[in-house]
């Protein structure tokens, strides 16, 4: 009796132990933590265990505060569980979050290779140097970070929780979603987002920084302000490459390019110095700049619209300064403004007129300056016309000035006269 006693004890022993290894599959387990190296793991800070009995506690029906996984583990690993903490990817380590894995709360860290999709709903997401997620990533109130070699190739969105990519960071994927995010994006010098064809490459109601960044293949919309600089460049294949923003939008040391308008419906000013905003590609009469909310600044830079009839900057509800700048189009320079032109030595080439339908006054200054339009120069003017020393004002086919609500003024000192040339000079002027 006795030996039948010890072997039932130690069989009811073994049986014991196996489930506390090998939890069963249908009950819901909640783990404090589990942490996992490449020469095992241990649960809730307890022994360590061989890799090949880590199944079971990552299954669909247990959650782990915190899921850590060290660098270099090996095999590749699925995750079922839901992880309510935070979840941690070491160098070198390939993780998969399957469909059943829940990140709700979670803050997420990825230094190797995490796939499947990420939505932490308060909780961050930073992927480090060497680190990539391959799946898209929704993080709510939380901010998502990719630092300096790392990668998201999947969408990325928030809703008041910042976008950020650093030098040599990527997101290849869309930004943000159409009404509902109004967190920040920060690109700094040599990160990028490439939407791949996706439209837009960045929809958010926050402010667009571009700090050296680039932006690939579509559009910025519907931005509170968009700001760039340090040789960032929006690259877009489509229509627009800023559009909808209800701030101001400031480019410095950039480059822009669309097929149809480059910043379009702006609910503040344009100012943009030491740029080249191209735009190409389509049969189109928009403008490079149109439909802005406020005044439009341009210096030192270079705007050129190659499309058949395409303006320059059209459309404005303030004044339109150009300075040191070259504007180059086949429609008209600037046309449609509610406000005053001051052009300082820059050049417009425009294939119809270089200044047309203006609401105020258009002043032209400095002996470097050039205003030519093929079929006029300056037209249609609510207020006067200043023409400066050394200025000239070709009309093409047309008149040089015509149509002016004020009184037309051409100075010059002998040997550095105003050149006024065209089929026809000076008509038309309800001033003097």
């Amino acid at each position: 009796m006795n030996v039948r006693r010890g072997l039932f004890l130690i069989v009811s022993i073994m049986i014991l132990t196996a489930f506390a290894v090998f939890p069963a599959q249908s009950e819901a387990v909640n783990y404090n933590s589990i942490v996992v190296t490449a020469s095992g793991f241990s649960v809730n800070g307890g022994p360590q265990q061989p890799l090949v009995n880590l199944g079971p506690f990552l299954a669909a029906t247990n959650s782990i505060g915190i899921l850590s996984f060290g660098d270099g583990i090996a095999p590749a690993i699925t995750v079922n569980a839901d992880i309510t903490g935070s979840l941690i990817v070491g160098t070198g380590t390939n993780v998969t979050l399957s469909g059943t894995a829940a990140t709700a709360g979670a803050n997420v860290t990825v230094n190797g290779t995490l796939n499947g999709n990420v939505d932490t709903g308060t909780g961050f997401v930073s992927v480090n140097s060497g680190g990539e997620i391959t799946g898209n990533v929704d993080t709510g109130t939380g901010f998502v970070r990719v630092n300096s070699g790392g990668e998201i190739t999947g969408n990325v969105a928030t809703t008041t929780g910042s976008i950020t990519v650093e030098s040599d960071g990527a997101i290849n994927g869309r930004v943000g979603n159409p009404e509902s995010m109004f967190g920040n994006v920060t690109v700094l010098s040599g990160g990028s987002i490439d939407s791949r064809g996706g439209i837009p490459s960045i929809n958010t109601t926050g402010t667009v920084s571009l700090q050296g960044g680039d932006v690939s293949d579509r559009k910025i919309v519907d931005a509170y302000s968009v700001i760039t600089n340090t040789g960032a460049s929006i690259l877009s294949t489509g229509q627009y490459a800023i559009d909808k923003t209800s701030g101001n939008v400031k480019l410095e040391d950039s480059t822009v390019s669309a097929k149809m308008s480059a910043i379009t419906e702006t609910g503040g000013n344009v100012e943009v110095s030491d740029s080249d905003i191209l735009v190409g590609g389509f049969n189109s009469s928009e403008g490079i700049i149109q439909n802005t909310g406020g005044n439009v600044t341009v210096r030192s830079s270079t705007l050129e619209n190659s499309n058949s009839d395409g303006n320059g900057i059209l459309n404005t509800d303030g004044h339109v300064f150009i300075n040191y700048s070259d504007i180059d189009v086949h429609g008209t320079g600037i046309d449609e403004t509610d406000g005053s032109v001051t052009v300082t030595d820059s050049t417009i080439n425009a294939g119809e007129y270089g200044i047309a339908d203006t609401g105020g006054n258009v002043r032209v200054t400095g002996a470097t300056s050039v205003i030519s339009g093929g079929t006029g120069g300056i037209y249609n003017t609510d207020g006067g016309v200043l023409i400066d020393t050394g200025v000239t004002v070709n009309g093409g086919t047309g008149a040089a000035i015509r149509s002016t609500g004020g009184t037309v003024r051409v100075l010059g000192t002998a040997g550095n006269e105003a050149t006024i040339t065209g089929a026809e000079g000076i008509i038309d002027t309800s001033g003097d």
